[in-house]
């Protein structure tokens, strides 16, 4: 009898994070799809909604000796008195040559996006629902 009661308890949790896992898939697309930039290729629309969706948060700056925008996650060395970051470097993810290593300034070199007002990731947002 025992075996039986932990049995159906195992599947019923296995169900749960099965369906949970459907559902969070299914928020994730409805994010992808809900804005449309046709300056983005797919690739870089791929990995800025995924960092929005992991991270909450996104460094935009323009890349060493090429007229481009790159998209990267950042670490954040100062903080002003408001707690925003001051200073940060860019993380380069794949060792390409054209992200910069040096410190660099927000609003000066660098641009930070937030996709959230509390800053919080989406997916963290769309898991309180689902849950």
């Amino acid at each position: 009898m025992l075996k039986r009661v932990k049995e159906r308890k195992k599947n019923a949790i296995e169900y749960r994070v099965e369906l949970k896992s459907i559902y969070m898939l299914k928020y994730y697309n409805i994010f992808q799809d809900s804005l449309d930039v046709p300056e983005m290729t797919e690739q870089e629309k791929t990995f800025f909604f995924l960092r929005a969706w992991d991270d909450g948060t996104i460094a935009a700056a323009r890349a060493k000796n090429l007229d481009m925008v790159i998209f990267t996650p950042y670490a954040t060395q100062t903080y002003d008195i408001y707690d925003y970051p001051k200073n940060l470097t860019l993380i380069n993810l794949r060792g390409a040559q054209f992200i910069p290593s040096k410190v660099l300034e927000v609003d000066k070199d660098v641009c930070i996006c937030f996709f959230a007002k509390n800053h919080l990731p989406i997916k963290r947002i769309v898991e309180n629902y689902v849950n």
